[in-house]
């Protein structure tokens, strides 16, 4: 058959869809001779190279917002509101392999140059590097100063890089696109009984470890709204999208219409869209649903993979 590629698209917490798409795969005895990602498809895409898939979803099926605030989140300065650097350490334990020359697959990931708006291809040297640039997010996570370049999420220019599968080799490029369908509105609206919300979480949080929450959300509880006056404006969920509304719709329009145009200039034989348009960008913790959608669309698209590798002919 001819040489399998793959390339894994940016998306962030969507992209737990790429472990579901390639357990798919793997179950019909595919397994991609070329791996290429974007921003999360970079960490995937490294991963599944690595030989290590299993052992990076349990650890996505156990994270919460807990787990997400504590391990993954250390302050930025000026060029981004987190440094990066756990996160860094925490894909090097799970990927223990150093440069990307010595993965069990071609690889390469992809991330930009924020002031000449290149793309720039990491296919060697060292892979925790190469991933850390490929995930900057914009205004999220401090950009990344390499070889004289200013490294930001490889989405704002090629969000799925079926291009760069085919510079390295692939025959056959499926490709992986995540950004496809819109976040739920009506999970924006405003609760009629937000107060009554609010006492329900003040008693779930009374199985909060660290004891702070449970004090706050108590006192708050006991308001009335007369008494919440102006901070009425801060606890209540609002129709109005927040910061992180903002930037993760943003983005997933922007890639969503540079993904339409780069399929146009380099189609791929396949293109797989799991349907995860509800999960929002930081949505870590719904590491199930997005694994299951993955798998389903995986699944489906197994005969057109078949037939673009000329199985059987």
């Amino acid at each position: 058959m001819k040489k399998l590629g793959i390339a894994l698209g940016s998306g962030a917490a969507r992209g737990w869809a790429h472990i579901g798409i390639l357990e798919a795969l793997a179950e019909d005895e595919l397994f991609p001779e070329v791996v290429t990602g974007t921003s999360i498809g970079a960490i995937i895409g490294a991963v599944y190279a690595c030989d290590r898939l299993e052992e990076i979803k349990s650890v996505a099926l156990s994270i919460d917002v807990k787990t997400m605030l504590y391990e993954f989140v250390d302050m930025g300065g000026r060029s981004g509101m987190i440094d990066g650097n756990k996160l860094s350490e925490f894909i090097r334990s799970h990927i223990q392999t150093a440069m990307i020359e010595d993965l069990r697959v071609p690889f390469a990931c992809v991330a930009a140059d924020v002031f000449s708006g290149e793309a720039f291809v990491f296919d060697r040297g060292d892979l925790i590097t190469a991933i850390r640039c490929s995930i900057s997010i914009p205004g999220i996570f401090t950009p990344i100063y390499h070889e004289d370049r200013v490294l930001v999420d490889g989405g704002v220019v090629n969000p799925v890089p079926v291009d760069i599968a085919r510079d390295l080799g692939a025959e056959v490029v499926v490709a992986v696109d995540i950004n496809e369908g819109m976040l739920d509105r009506a999970s924006k609206s405003v609760p009629r009984n937000y107060l009554e919300r609010i006492q329900a979480s003040a008693e779930k949080s009374r199985k909060d470890p660290f004891g702070w929450v449970e004090k706050v959300q108590d006192k708050v509880a006991a308001m009335t709204p007369e008494k919440l006056g102006s901070m009425k404006r801060w606890l209540a969920p609002d129709p109005i999208p927040n910061m992180f509304d903002v930037l993760g719709n943003s983005l997933r329009i922007m890639e969503n219409q540079i993904t339409e145009s780069m399929l146009l200039i380099h189609p791929a034989e396949v293109v797989i869209r799991p349907a995860v348009g509800d999960i929002d960008i930081f949505g870590f913790n719904r590491a199930e649903e997005a694994i299951a959608a993955g798998y389903q669309a995986g699944r489906e698209a197994l005969p057109a993979i078949h037939a673009a590798l000329g199985a059987g002919s």
